[in-house]
């Protein structure tokens, strides 16, 4: 059920940031991390975004470039977190239509509200990655820094960038710039 998913994430991000560093730390939580975005991908309760994307980032965190190398050489997982949030930018833009780009149930529990929340959550994983990744990351840059492209021509009043100015705000404006640097540094 979606709040055992949701308590699986928190004790997640609980825990990578507990542990002492240690090669066995690093492994459990490389298996946590490729676990993690394969659940992002395929998640479809949308206010779970959120909380996957903050269990991401505790995780990545604590990972030295190398050992997040490991789980970028599967290849899904980051086009698995740009994916996830291209897709929740587009569901945050047709939201007012009632239209659910992520959720495929239909029911995403009040959710649209906070779309803010999980676009700053979903920046700020992908930022953790990137920074964690370092040089490693560069060949899923131009990928990734698609939705930081269309959240900073929206807000600078692009309004072919389809994303509702009430969704832009301080939080994932934030998160966004932060991710963007990362990104780019990559």
């Amino acid at each position: 059920t979606v709040w055992v998913r949701h308590a699986v994430c928190d004790s997640t991000a609980t825990l990578a940031e507990c542990l002492p560093p240690s090669d066995d730390t690093s492994d459990a939580l490389l298996m946590l991390l490729t676990g993690l975005c394969a659940r992002l991908r395929r998640e479809s309760a949308i206010e779970l975004l959120a909380p996957l994307a903050t269990a991401i980032r505790s995780v990545a965190r604590e990972l030295s470039s190398d050992e997040i190398g490991k789980v970028l050489k599967d290849g899904a997982s980051i086009p698995a977190l740009g994916a996830v949030l291209s897709s929740t930018l587009a569901a945050s833009s047709s939201s007012s239509s009632g239209q659910n780009g992520h959720a495929s149930n239909g029911n995403n529990g009040g959710a649209e509200g906070d779309f803010p929340a999980i676009l700053a959550a979903l920046f700020s994983a992908l930022g953790a990655v990137a920074s964690a990744a370092m040089d490693l990351f560069a060949p899923f840059a131009v990928d990734a820094i698609a939705p930081v492209l269309q959240v900073l021509r929206a807000r600078c009043g692009d309004t072919t960038a389809g994303i509702r100015p009430e969704t832009l705000t301080a939080e994932v404006l934030a998160a966004c710039l932060e991710a963007s640097g990362s990104v780019l540094a990559a």
